[in-house]
């Protein structure tokens, strides 16, 4: 495999002309997803999302960067939760003097049991699938522009989780 070369870096990766985007104004507008938080979304997750926002942007570069946005996008729903939770009075440590974490999974179903949220539940449960498949790959592989239509329902979630829980839907 030939080694890239520090000007081929700046070069528009060839992959995203195949799919349509001739232009790096196009790529952007259709490919770079700016994130609307509320104002009670934590601060942490806001700055966190600009990073995903860069790395969308400069996948026209390199076109599996895309895939490390949307890993970086899955691992600030961690972040999110473990934010909540701290917000809420639930403990994110297995014990008051022990530093290892309690599993994300009983993290979400107590924090959702508390916002009384079936649908926050659903979905967080389903970005910790997809977050533990890219934690633990067993082969290369790349999503790429597939993996686009994750964004937007990610901030969805972000948003979601920190509502005040009367504005939650109350399905549980």
């Amino acid at each position: 495999m030939n080694q890239p070369t520090a000007g081929d870096w700046y070069e528009p990766d060839s992959t995203w002309r195949l799919l349509g985007f001739d232009t790096r104004e196009s790529y952007v507008a259709h490919m770079v997803a700016p994130a609307q938080f509320h104002p009670e979304v934590h601060e942490d997750v806001v700055k966190s999302y600009r990073t995903v926002e860069h790395l969308m942007a400069l996948a026209w570069y390199h076109y599996p960067m895309y895939d490390e946005a949307i890993k970086k996008l899955t691992s600030m729903v961690e972040m999110a939760v473990k934010l909540r939770c701290q917000q809420k009075g639930i403990p994110i440590a297995e014990g008051q003097n022990d530093s290892k974490n309690r599993p994300l999974a009983r993290l979400i179903d107590e924090l959702c049991t508390q916002l009384q949220s079936a649908e926050l539940k659903q979905r967080l449960h389903a970005v910790r699938g997809i977050r533990n498949r890219q934690a633990h790959p067993e082969h290369h592989s790349f999503g790429g522009i597939a993996m686009s239509i994750a964004v937007e329902p990610l901030v969805y979630t972000l948003n979601l989780l920190f509502l005040a829980p009367e504005a939650n839907h109350k399905e549980a």
